[in-house]
């Protein structure tokens, strides 16, 4: 699913009655609060206070609005080892553009790569992406996956995108773990 990060987020975030449920109401309004009901929501656009959320980039009169592309964040490439990084280490990327992840792909590779449990925890700036503290499998986000669906909060130039592994139990001698991430997302362009 595609959302406009210009703008008016899309269905989940947005301004219909799904997005109020979804939306606006788990992020502060009640939680039943749509117009129906008459929650907060309602009772701020009664009172004449707007309740479209700020666009990600806005525009400016008299230019070109700017493009918007699905675009891919890479991450790099972890080593690890007995010697180096034994129990996971963290990959950090900082997008130069305004940018919204919403598919993970994450490249597990290495000798006996299989014999250990590979877990992770994303972060965007000092903002968590998962609804709980622990973490999940990253075997659940691979290259040849359907549906790798990770929809994070937007992050703008200058914040840090952060993905940081954990392997158990700590490598043995001779074993390595190689790690590989890249998070597509929309981005103003």
């Amino acid at each position: 699913m595609a959302y406009d990060i210009l703008g008016a987020d899309g269905p989940i975030m947005g301004d219909d009655a799904m997005g109020e449920i979804l939306g606006d109401d788990l992020l502060g309004d009640d939680l039943m609060g749509d117009d129906r009901r008459g929650g907060r929501l309602a009772r701020a656009r009664a009172a004449g206070v707007p309740t479209q959320r700020p666009a990600l980039f806005q525009r400016m009169p008299g230019m070109s609005p700017p493009a918007v592309g699905r675009i891919p964040l890479g991450f790099g490439v972890l080593l690890c080892t007995n010697a180096l990084n034994p129990s996971g280490g963290t990959l950090t990327a900082r997008p130069q553009v305004p940018w919204r992840g919403s598919k993970l792909i994450i490249g597990i590779t290495g000798t006996n790569s299989g014999n250990y449990a590979v877990s992770l925890r994303p972060t965007i700036g000092n903002r968590p992406v998962l609804a709980g503290a622990a973490s999940v499998d990253a075997r659940a986000y691979p290259a040849t996956g359907i549906d790798n669906n990770l929809i994070a909060d937007a992050g703008g130039p200058g914040i840090d995108v952060s993905l940081e592994f954990v392997i158990t139990p700590p490598l043995g001698v001779g074993d390595t773990i190689q790690l590989q991430a890249n998070w597509i997302g929309d981005a103003a362009i």
